[in-house]
């Protein structure tokens, strides 16, 4: 076994150790991370490139073939989330708390409902392990049940099935576990519309077991719902560690900021 080999096997738990120390501006706390995501509909897949500099975080997303048609640019350290459309050169701006939930997810004119989405998210750690990208992974599995009151506006109740491998980066990937705190899905799974107005949920999570704070190497969600069952699939196929430009964290110049807040930016990212 050549020197190498035994650097890459042996020792790389203990340079990861070390990395945990370098400051923010070295080039050990930026990386690169490719995944490419396939799901229920045959032959289409998706890529994703996820950059992470100190408290920064961007992830660019496409559809095989095309170049990147909208980034989320995740300032931690500002609470501050920034959503790019970029084939209509427009962006987005969505301030958090420290929660990682966004301070003003809806319009003031919509209509509470006074009714509850419920979420459920068990986690179960298999205790199973093996190497990944030179990381020690993790096998997790994952349980999230959403239910509504029976008045709510939203009818999402599905149960989701995560089955994943993590590991643990010396940066780590975002403000919050990104799979839990996606304002856009949340979005859609509170709301709905009553008597021609917009109508909100609350929305209620409950996590049991530990929180898996990991980036996922590998991960399959299953979702059922009363009357279907879909799933797709993540996985990580690079990994590198290199000095980032700073300027990746900006919003390109040109491009137009949507107010007066969630909704413009709904219609102009899903076209509606």
């Amino acid at each position: 076994m050549t020197w190498a080999v035994r650097l890459r096997f042996y020792w790389a738990p203990a340079l990861m150790g070390v990395l945990l120390l370098l400051p923010h501006h070295s080039s050990a706390a930026d990386w690169t991370i490719k995944q490419r995501t396939t799901g229920t509909r045959p032959g289409q897949y998706h890529w994703s490139t996820t950059y992470l500099k100190g408290p920064w975080q961007r992830i660019d997303s496409a559809f095989e073939g095309m170049q990147a048609q909208y980034s989320s640019i995740y300032r931690c350290d500002q609470h501050q989330v920034i959503q790019i459309m970029h084939d209509n050169r427009t962006y987005a701006v969505v301030q958090q708390d420290s929660r990682g939930i966004d301070s003003r997810p809806v319009p003031v004119s919509a209509v509470r409902s006074g009714a509850k989405v419920h979420v459920i998210v068990k986690t179960v750690d298999t205790g199973e392990r093996k190497n990944l990208f030179g990381f020690v992974g993790r096998h997790v599995k994952e349980t999230e049940t959403v239910t509504s009151d029976a008045n709510a506006c939203a009818n999402n109740d599905r149960t989701v099935d995560r089955d994943g491998w993590f590991i643990d980066l010396p940066q780590r990937p975002g403000c919050l576990p990104q799979r839990r705190t996606d304002s856009v899905v949340n979005m859609l799974m509170i709301g709905g519309s009553r008597n021609g107005k917009s109508c909100v949920d609350d929305f209620v999570t409950e996590f049991r077991g530990p929180r898996e704070t990991g980036f996922p190497v590998k991960l399959r969600d299953t979702i059922r719902t009363f009357d279907s069952e879909s799933w797709h699939e993540t996985e990580v196929v690079e990994i590198s560690n290199q000095l980032l430009d700073p300027n990746l964290f900006e919003v390109p110049r040109g491009y137009r900021e949507l107010k007066p807040g969630f909704f413009e930016w709904l219609r102009a990212m899903f076209r509606f």
